[in-house]
């Protein structure tokens, strides 16, 4: 997929999974933002190493309100407002749940109702604020069992993936666990069902 055909809000409908009462509507995207991460200069290694990318979202907690308005586009100063923080820096593995079903890492899914469940505000907003990632998948480890004390993938992998389906998860998933193998690249904010 081109990058400037991240900015078609159809990218958001197709990766959405409706299940009853959770129906993306028509309409429901209000603003889409390009992103500019701070460095790519690990993450390009790591493309040239590894390869095999793909676009994955990626939710998290808004204490802002951060991309409500386009013309009020400043990173607040917050230290707990992961969207500011990864938009501005980059994700850290200092902000990573260490009890995560795939271990200690950094999550995305091809799926975007799944990610969006991790979207939280603290402050009242007709919006949610979702991330679409370019992720270096490389060689990615399939599981179908918890590896919740994870730090790294296995010898010989880049990444750690659970299929969707009634198994492990319920949708795809994959985790990196390092933070130069994931950049955000656009910022959907979109009204939640």
């Amino acid at each position: 997929m081109e990058t400037d055909d991240l900015t078609d809000a159809k990218i958001l409908y197709l990766g959405w999974t409706a299940k009853p009462g959770n129906d993306l509507a028509q309409g429901a995207i209000g603003f889409i933002y390009k992103v500019f991460p701070a460095s790519t200069y690990a993450f390009k290694q790591n493309v040239a190493r590894a390869g095999n990318i793909q676009l994955m979202w990626h939710g998290t907690t808004r204490i802002c309100t951060y991309g409500d308005d386009p013309k009020k586009l400043y990173f607040c100063k917050d230290s707990k407002c992961s969207l500011c923080r990864i938009l501005q820096w980059g994700y850290s593995l200092k902000k990573a749940n260490p009890g995560g079903l795939l271990g200690k890492g950094i999550y995305s899914s091809p799926v975007s109702s799944k990610s969006s469940q991790f979207c939280k505000n603290t402050k009242s907003s007709k919006y949610q604020a979702l991330i679409l990632n370019r992720v270096v998948v490389g060689n990615t480890y399939k599981t179908t069992y918890a590896l919740n004390n994870s730090t790294a993938p296995p010898t010989g992998y880049d990444s750690v993936s659970a299929s969707g389906g009634g198994g492990l998860v319920n949708f795809d998933e994959t985790c990196v666990y390092d933070e130069s193998m994931i950049v955000p690249c656009m910022l959907y904010m979109y009204k939640a069902p």
